[in-house]
């Protein structure tokens, strides 16, 4: 192939494509941008498959300041190459150029494009730090949620098959409905959250937030042989919030934040009720690693179905802890208030709880274990023997396998019991729930 080297040649110069690669690179190099797209061009117009051509090109190009055009060829080397190292190239590129037309999201999406074509894990390394540099600085975040669990328990029933309620002063045992009692399954869920940024400064961000979440389930044999013409659909769960949160940096090195949001939950399709929420938090900076934030929640829920309304207030204190070999620990404690003129929603409550998470790996995953202990007393009712009194306790065990990474996200697998020992035999529950998950890595 014959091509005049430099601006002004006395004589034609024969390059093999080699050589003429090489060269491009060089010129790209020392900033003689213009010549390197001539010879990137004239190698892809020898064989438009020439991936190291084309990667030239797209970087000359965005050296010249036309971002648009770059992303055009990243984006058509990624989708045409067969070659991983060809495509975690095209994908950093194409992500550098969404993020030089301030298209952050887009630029996030192709860095877990990149992240799943990484060579190395010095080049997994990389995506993740060039994704929480963007990640800082678009204005919009999103989080995706979803799960599977097989469970016990999936309508929350009871673990007894009798209720003892008092007519006229009068106890009488009575019989719990099938699908009052406990129904085993498949628990199917999925969310997402948006936060949009809508002003700042170095120092303070006002945020929109949207978040939903749903739920559905597949009842087992025995559950269907337990509960005949009850379906799994029939406790799903569908909610959406619509909020304004601000969050501010104190000069303790903490932050105060504060929140508003509304939202309606549907059960089996139909509106269920009405939500209106504040919210604020105070996280104090104690020390390297050591945070203890405090965090307050009021809330009423009004029914959709000619229910009393329900108000509920939450107070919480967590203390959280960093040691020197990179674990992490927390302990929490909770007061909680419920107020409805129906005595199943009026209650006091408390709750203790306990995380503890081990840096080390252990057989290629990351464990994480938890607990929670409490109490709430409730109202007596018009029916009720006696107030209502509920213990509950929670123990679960997370297992993220770190060493398996897909699109910058990890496999978990989870297991929880949830134990509620009530003196009201309807309230009395067990589950067992085995779930799978996947959570970012960046």
């Amino acid at each position: 192939m014959t091509l005049f080297a430099g601006v002004s040649v006395a004589q034609t110069v024969t390059l093999t494509p080699g050589q003429m690669r090489q060269a491009a690179t060089l010129y790209l190099q020392n900033g003689q941008v213009d010549a390197a797209v001539v010879l990137a061009r004239a190698l892809l117009d020898r064989d438009p498959h020439d991936d190291v051509a084309a990667i030239i090109l797209a970087d000359a190009t965005s050296a010249r300041g036309d971002h648009a055009t770059a992303l055009d060829i990243a984006t058509r080397l990624y989708r045409g190459t067969e070659s991983r190292d060809t495509k975690y190239i095209a994908a950093r590129i194409a992500a550098r150029e969404h993020a030089a037309l301030e298209h952050g999201t887009r630029a996030q999406i192709w860095l877990r494009r990149a992240r799943q074509a990484a060579p190395s894990a010095a080049a997994a390394t990389d995506v993740a730090q060039d994704f929480a540099y963007i990640r800082a600085r678009n204005p919009l975040q999103v989080q995706l949620r979803f799960g599977v669990s097989p469970t016990t328990n999936l309508n929350n029933g009871s673990s007894q098959s009798t209720q003892q309620i008092l007519f006229f002063g009068v106890p009488f045992e009575l019989y719990l409905s099938p699908d009052a009692e406990a129904l085993s399954g498949l628990s199917l869920t999925a969310g997402i959250g948006l936060r949009y940024a809508v002003s700042g400064g170095p120092r303070a961000t006002t945020f929109v937030t949207f978040d939903s979440s749903g739920g559905t389930y597949l009842l087992s044999d025995s559950a269907k042989a337990q509960a005949p013409g009850v379906r799994g659909r029939d406790f799903s769960s569908v909610s959406a919030r619509l909020g304004l949160r601000h969050e501010r940096a104190t000069e303790d090195g903490g932050s105060l934040g504060f929140g508003l949001d509304f939202g309606r939950v549907w059960n089996n399709g139909q509106p269920n009720y009405d939500a209106f929420g504040l919210t604020a938090e105070r996280r104090f900076a104690i020390g390297e690693g050591h945070d203890i934030t405090a965090n307050v929640r009021a809330e009423r829920q009004l029914s959709r179905r000619d229910l009393p309304q329900r108000e509920t207030l939450v107070f919480s204190v967590r203390d959280s802890r960093k040691r020197n070999n990179g674990d992490q620990f927390a302990l929490s404690a909770t007061l909680m208030r419920g107020v409805s003129d129906n005595a199943g929603y009026n209650y006091l409550g408390y709750a203790f709880g306990a995380e503890y998470q081990i840096a080390e790996p252990v057989l290629g995953g990351r464990i994480a274990v938890s607990a929670d202990v409490g109490r709430r007393d409730y109202t007596k009712g018009p029916l009720d023997p006696v107030a209502r009194a509920d213990r509950f306790l929670a123990l679960g065990a997370d297992y993220t396998f770190v060493g398996v990474d897909f699109y910058g996200f990890s496999p978990i697998v989870s297991v929880t019991r949830q134990i509620n020992r009530s003196n009201s035999g309807r309230y009395d529950t067990d589950a067992l729930n085995f779930g799978f998950d996947l959570r970012t890595n960046f």
